[in-house]
């Protein structure tokens, strides 16, 4: 106890206390761990960076302007120009709150957690993956109306019925292989950090060829299925993980400020001393970028010993200031006790083979004991298709998939307000 109150790291909620893994005397000193240590700090992105100094801009307009008004009213009172100066003042200030609201830091109060590091990333790596298959369709539909004058005619207007499909494919197991997390957050008072603003990239793959194989068969019997179920029908995949947010402030003190919340961004940003407030918010951050990386099988329990020597140096840890912690197998391997899906056969074996080159090889820094996983920039994931419409060969297209064959123009039909059955 003595030692986690020295690194500052508080107790986790219930059950998700993470393990403390043996010390590793020469864990802080190789090149390439320091070297990895670096790689994985991350800093904001070029938007996040754009968008703080256009908030920094109107922030210094609207402080001028302000200035100006205060003068004009006292020393001068022209009124002419201090007209224009409120005006611009009014401008300004709506758009100083707008951008103030988009930044990230307004995000990150928003997504702030009341878990604590340790426990919300156990919640993390435990969370399902999930390939939904989805259909929005819809058809026009014809109605008589009455017109409200006197001569009372009658005519038609068309209107669009929308519906809806889905179907999530089945799989066997997942396994969670996003590697070490390390924070640094200082064992200084001075510069000792309370939250972590954990910014989250999310990477979904299939872990072995048979499992791509059947994610392939899958689009292309639901497109069997559905291309005939209404006239215009939209063909697309979802891969995601339901609940996961992109952005977290995720605490790892026990002592939580008071001034840190939502209400008292607001405050600071109506009385225009946002970017002060941010200033003031940094100082008990530290910015981490971290990628959540899952991997499915279809077939094979990837929780199975056999797989250990090929995983284990990517299972989920995390490091702060030094100590590692590790978590059980039931945080981020799970798998489907009453899904029991056939052996592949000679055939599927051989049909898969042409998907190997889509399954990922992760290059991992300092693989005894915990390895950061490294990014590919060449590797195109799985989650990279969400949203995108398919045909029966699973080739990506745009636009409708008609059920007739053919493109039907109703340009001459009045929209109504659709509605969906």
């Amino acid at each position: 106890m003595k030692d986690e109150k020295d690194n500052n790291i508080p107790l986790t909620d219930g059950g998700d206390t993470p393990i403390p893994l043996k010390e590793d005397d020469n864990f802080n000193t190789p090149d390439n761990f320091i070297q990895s240590l670096k790689l994985s700090q991350g800093h904001k992105s070029c938007t996040d960076t754009l968008l703080n100094l256009f908030c920094w801009f109107f922030s210094i307009v609207v402080w001028s302007l302000i200035g100006l008004i205060v003068y004009y009213n006292i020393y001068e009172e022209n009124e002419i120009r201090l007209k224009k100066c409120i005006i611009s003042l009014v401008f300004y200030y709506i758009v100083n709150i707008i951008l103030q609201y988009y930044s990230p830091t307004f995000k990150y109060l928003l997504n702030k957690d009341e878990l604590s590091f340790q426990a919300k990333m156990a919640e993390i790596f435990q969370k399902k993956p999930e390939v939904i298959l989805k259909n929005k369709k819809y058809h026009y539909k014809r109605e008589l109306l009455r017109s409200n004058d006197d001569e009372g005619d009658v005519y038609s207007r068309a209107f669009r019925v929308w519906n809806k499909d889905e179907e999530s494919m089945k799989y066997k197991s997942f396994r969670d292989v996003s590697g070490l997390l390390v924070l640094n957050c200082g064992k200084s008072k001075k510069i000792r950090k309370a939250y972590v603003e954990l910014e989250i990239k999310l990477e979904i793959n299939f872990a072995d060829a048979i499992s791509y194989y059947d994610y392939e068969k899958a689009k292309t019997n639901f497109y069997n299925r559905e291309k005939h179920s209404d006239a215009y029908n939209q063909l697309y995949e979802e891969i995601t993980i339901k609940g996961l947010n992109d952005h977290y402030l995720l605490r790892i003190m026990d002592k939580d400020p008071c001034t840190i919340s939502t209400y008292w961004f607001m405050f600071f940003t109506l009385i225009t001393l946002g970017q002060i407030y941010k200033i003031y918010f940094s100082t008990f951050c530290i910015h981490k970028k971290f990628t959540i990386r899952k991997l499915i099988s279809t077939r094979y329990d990837l929780g199975d010993p056999v797989y250990g020597q090929k995983y284990e140096p990517m299972n989920p840890q995390i490091s702060i200031n030094n100590l590692k912690f590790g978590y059980e197998p039931n945080k981020y391997i799970y798998t489907d006790k009453l899904y029991n899906p056939n052996i592949p056969s000679q055939y599927e074996l051989k049909n898969s083979k042409k998907y190997e080159n889509k399954i990922p090889n992760y290059q991992i820094y300092n693989g005894i004991n915990g390895a950061i996983v490294k990014d590919n920039p060449d590797f195109k994931n799985l989650n990279d298709n969400n949203g995108t419409p398919y045909d029966d060969e699973n080739r990506f297209v745009s636009g409708n998939l008609n059920s007739a064959g053919s493109e039907q123009k109703h340009s001459q039909l009045e929209d109504k307000d659709d509605i969906l059955e």
